[in-house]
């Protein structure tokens, strides 16, 4: 009875030390896969520099990674606008989410001179399933110091639609049509929560604001939802705010050919605000503002 304890004694440990180095084992293997990398992924830039700030592209660009067998990576950035830069033996490192990697690489850039190389560094981190990253590249020696943002996804739309847009307006309302007017400006900026903060301008007819605009991707490029707003407008000298309508605004895929219309429904028995780039033309008889 005694040599059958001892044997079932001798049994069980065996079995535990099996245990355990099975254990051991698959904790070796899954601290070896989260190190390992191998994906394309898409997104959007945002750019930083000396000399402009939040530059966005309506561009797909990609960041490819692809483990090493000593644990570390070689990561790719390829941006049609930006150009192609390459980190070789990055430092991966895992995280409660995914993982996190940094190192230092260079960059080919096109410019005045040609496609040239720069040196740069790049942080960054990706989800354990790749359905999220977030990556940024410096490259010190271009524009004052260049910082390239990289996100997953497509660019937000008003980020993208950014921008100063001169043109000209023909403007009708209740007791005369078409009065022309050049040199006026609609301005869009971006809000954090996506939507766009839209500015109208006009010499002659005031300045109009319409804030948290939804924009959106069209066939044809872009568009800005209605909104309501105000408009302040100087009326035989004195100046007033009305309530005014973004009816519409679209602009083209390149963002050079784009056009708005603004109403005023208290001034003049309805003001219609036809704002579109370019200028009045010539043949029309055109309303200079003071």
């Amino acid at each position: 009875m005694k040599k059958v304890r001892i044997f079932l004694l001798a049994a069980l440990s065996l079995v535990a030390l099996a245990s355990c180095e099975k254990d051991e084992q698959s904790n070796a293997t899954t601290k070896d896969e989260q190190h390992s990398l191998s994906a394309s992924l898409a997104g959007w830039t945002q750019a930083e520099a000396a000399y402009f700030s939040g530059l966005v592209y309506d561009n797909v660009d990609s960041i490819s990674l692809s483990s090493n067998s000593d644990q570390t990576a070689n990561i790719q950035y390829v941006s049609s606008v930006w150009g192609t830069a390459t980190f070789e033996s990055v430092e991966v490192k895992s995280t409660s989410a995914g993982y996190s990697f940094s190192g230092d690489g260079s960059i080919a850039m096109a410019g005045r001179g040609g496609v040239k190389d720069y040196e740069c560094t790049l942080i960054g981190t990706v989800s354990i399933d790749y359905s999220s990253f977030s990556a940024v590249i410096t490259v010190p020696s271009v524009m004052g110091g260049l910082q390239l943002t990289v996100s997953q996804g497509l660019a937000p739309v008003s980020m993208v639609i950014a921008g100063s847009y001169a043109g000209w307006s023909s403007v009708s309302s209740g007791y005369f049509n078409d009065m022309n007017n050049n040199n006026d400006t609609i301005v869009i900026a971006a809000n954090d929560d996506g939507t766009a903060h839209v500015e109208y301008r006009s010499s002659t007819w005031g300045k109009a604001t319409f804030a948290n605009v939804q924009a959106m991707r069209t066939a044809d490029g872009y568009a800005l939802s209605e909104a309501t707003g105000s408009i302040l407008m100087s009326t035989r000298g004195v100046e007033a705010t009305y309530d005014a309508v973004l009816s519409s605004m679209t602009l083209g895929q390149e963002k050079t050919v784009y056009s708005a219309t603004i109403t005023v429904p208290a001034v003049m028995n309805g003001t219609t605000i036809l704002f579109q780039n370019g200028s009045a033309p010539e043949d029309t008889d055109e309303l200079q503002g003071e």
